[in-house]
């Protein structure tokens, strides 16, 4: 009677353990069949540039420095009605050899420069001018286009372009659930149907979108405002993104991937998830109060108010960057990092406590335009002799203080 009780027991435990066995095995496959069709689907999103390597067949800067610092060219783009392409953000991002700090130097769209002649993507040339807007380049030749320019007038060497779409922008800000921005005054622009609430609050992606865009009614200073407004929204969004609340959430860290890669297109040496995960990880250890945002230093064109020119301490800059230096005294006094001095986000952004080196566009500039074909200054760390309080910068640029 003993023997098929015990043969039964021991027929149980090897139906439960096979059955264990078996599910386990089965939720391992089908982990590893959906991370696998998730990457494949995630590469396969990745745009490329038509023509990539004839457009990138001129003359290009060779690195100075030591080491690998990497410069990557981020380009938003936008199309309009009739059917042309638009760039009004252009970041220049320096990460260091390091691996210790990053920087982005944002681009004024209005600011004045000598565009080279550039190959387009449908093979074409497109001839050169002297004194046009920097955003011309995106729209006559596009991204690499856009490259060339930049590295024409600062003889930095870019490594790599991404060019992201704003509708893809609008879906990366849904997929975390928002991000945090802060209004001074509420806007209501009923010639571009853009309307923000006053306050600190959790912008959706169509309000996110809004905010980055605007610039008639955000600032008094336009699109330098603007540029601001971006960068606060970057380092906000840079702070959402690393927190516990999107890296424990797989269908936050799942959906922003899939908005990113769906809304970007890159320059070969990058388009693969194997690279940029890669430099994901060399960018781990760069602490959020070592990322910093800037505007390279423009002032008004005396001819004409509604443009700029970049300064001599452009000059400056682009040297820190060619040299993988961090940046100097005179470049922070309007910086924005993802944290402020205790170490949580600075909602909306509300600049530094340094001075501030760039006159906006309402000051009685009168000097002509710069060459920027080469830097032959040495940066200084010295603070700059006309300074403005942080309320001051955040009532210019439509921040918060």
């Amino acid at each position: 009677m003993s023997t098929p009780k015990r043969r039964a027991r021991r027929k149980r435990r090897h139906t439960v353990l096979r059955a264990v066995l078996g599910t386990a095995f089965t939720l391992a496959l089908v982990t590893a069949l959906s991370v696998t069709f998730l990457y494949r689907q995630l590469e396969s999103n990745l745009g490329e540039f038509a023509n990539e390597e004839e457009q990138f067949d001129y003359e290009r800067p060779e690195q100075v420095a030591d080491g690998e610092p990497l410069d990557i060219l981020l380009v938003g783009s936008d199309k309009e009605d009739e059917g042309g392409r638009r760039s009004d953000t252009a970041i220049l991002m320096h990460v260091s050899a390091d691996r210790d700090f990053a920087y982005g130097i944002s681009l004024p769209r209005d600011a004045l420069v000598d565009r080279p002649d550039c190959v387009d993507d449908n093979s074409e040339t497109v001839p050169g001018e002297e004194m046009v807007m920097f955003n011309t380049a995106y729209s006559a030749g596009g991204a690499i286009c856009t490259v060339k320019t930049l590295e024409t007038l600062t003889d930095v060497p870019i490594d790599a372009v991404v060019e992201m779409d704003f509708e893809g922008f609008e879906r990366m800000v849904d997929a975390i659930d928002g991000v945090e921005i802060c209004v001074p005054n509420e806007i209501e622009d009923d010639q571009y149907n853009i309307s923000l609430p006053e306050g600190t609050y959790n912008a959706t992606g169509e309000q996110a979108l809004d905010y980055v865009r605007e610039r008639h009614q955000g600032s008094p200073n336009g699109d330098l405002g603007r540029i601001k407004r971006q960068q606060a929204f970057l380092a906000s969004m840079v702070n959402k993104v690393v927190s516990a609340d999107t890296l424990t959430n797989p269908n936050r860290v799942s959906g922003f991937l899939q908005a990113v890669t769906g809304s970007m297109t890159i320059s070969s040496e990058y388009r693969s998830l194997a690279k940029l995960g890669n430099l994901g990880l060399q960018l781990n250890g760069i602490g959020l109060d070592q990322i910093t945002f800037i505007t390279v230093p423009n002032e008004e064109y005396a001819p004409d108010p509604n443009r700029l020119v970049w300064t001599e301490e452009a000059d400056d800059l682009w040297e820190l960057v060619r040299t993988d230096r961090p940046l100097t005294g005179e470049f922070l006094g309007e910086a924005i990092t993802a944290t402020d001095s205790t170490g949580t986000i600075a909602p909306g952004g509300s600049g530094t406590a340094a001075p501030s080196t760039t006159a906006p566009p309402s000051s009685s500039a009168t000097s002509e335009p710069t060459d920027t074909d080469s830097a032959t200054s040495e940066p200084t760390d010295s603070d700059p002799a006309e300074a403005l309080t942080p309320e001051e910068i955040a009532e210019q640029n439509g921040l918060c203080a």
